[in-house]
């Protein structure tokens, strides 16, 4: 959105939830008060709707988007060589190539969190964002230590820790993704009113996504 198109939207009306109550103050004028609580309307825009930090959210999201889609690619690669009958090798290339482009995919998006991080967010939603990212990198980290001290000593002393942490440590991941998501989501709503409608549909379809890949996560081979 422009500056001119911001600085006009301050002078007309409030456009979104009261920043104390939650309130619905739409259509309300900039220096009435929230009939709710009392708080003095004083601008038709969230704290951190600004040009700056809008440019920074977009391009950093693309940016971690790019692994994400190369991710999708990997299944298709194997389902492509097993009907092209080259599955003796298809699992063994699979997993190489995913295990190139996942540590890809969470440094890129750990990194991305940071930067997009902001502290007019609220010192709440950023101080779960940052945590959540670190938290997501530390779980993927600690299970690929994991796997390669396995594979490394090749006993089975660590057969049954290896297994925990195979079920435990994705599922903290998705704890931290659904963390993140539902910080996104509630910047999503207080700008609900400035979206066009196809970006609300891209955000919602983005969630309900993950929900659908959530559980391949713990899935042996598929995750």
């Amino acid at each position: 959105m422009e500056s001119t198109s911001v600085h006009q939207l301050q002078q007309r009306c409030r456009l979104l939830p009261c920043d104390r109550c939650g309130y619905d103050l739409r259509g309300r004028q900039v220096g009435e008060s929230c009939p709710e609580c009392g708080w003095s309307i004083d601008c038709a825009l969230p704290a951190w709707w600004d040009d700056a930090l809008l440019v920074r959210m977009a391009f950093w999201a693309r940016f971690a988007a790019i692994p994400c889609w190369l991710l999708l690619l990997v299944p298709l690669y194997f389902v492509f060589g097993v009907t092209s009958r080259i599955s003796s090798s298809s699992l063994a290339q699979t997993a190489i190539i995913f295990q190139v482009l996942m540590p890809i995919q969470v440094l890129s998006q750990l990194l991305a969190v940071l930067v997009i991080e902001d502290r007019r967010f609220g010192s709440e939603r950023s101080w779960l964002l940052f945590w959540a990212a670190v938290a997501r990198a530390a779980a993927f980290g600690l299970a690929a230590l994991l796997l390669f001290v396995v594979h490394l000593l090749q006993t089975d002393a660590l057969l049954i820790p290896a297994i925990i942490a195979y079920f435990t440590l994705p599922i903290l991941a998705i704890g931290a993704d659904i963390v993140t998501v539902r910080v996104f989501a509630s910047l999503s709503k207080e700008a609900r009113p400035l979206l066009g409608s196809t970006r609300r549909f891209g955000a919602r379809a983005a969630r309900v996504a993950l929900w659908v890949v959530y559980p391949l996560l713990i899935v042996p081979y598929m995750g």
